[in-house]
């Protein structure tokens, strides 16, 4: 998909599909292009084109938003939290052992 990020190439495009997620409105047109408009400012009125290259790859940082925007699959979304949660409880694993090996040698002297 590529995305759009000029108002002057909306024009004349054919919506097929749109979501919402995280504080964007992704529009999804006919020929597969895609463009997002953003919340910004402080008044909830206030929206703008992304002009910015938007990241469609997930990641463990922007997978939940992307499944929001349907544009990856539930299936895919349950895999990166299963990752998530893995690197998670692996890094508190890790993190309590460091611990465990601080006090133990603390009270060893």
């Amino acid at each position: 998909m590529k995305q759009i990020t000029k108002e002057e190439d909306l024009v004349g495009k054919t919506i097929v599909r749109t979501a919402y997620g995280s504080n964007i409105f992704l529009l999804e047109f006919k020929d597969r292009e895609f463009c997002i408009f953003k919340g910004c400012g402080w008044d909830e009125n206030d929206v703008e084109l992304m002009d910015e290259a938007y990241n469609t790859e997930p990641s463990d940082w922007n997978y939940k938003e992307l499944f929001e925007l349907g544009i990856i699959t539930q299936e895919l979304a349950a895999k990166f939290s299963k990752q998530i949660e893995a690197k998670r409880a692996k890094d508190s694993s890790v993190a309590e052992r460091a611990k465990y090996e601080e006090l133990k040698a603390k009270f060893e002297k």
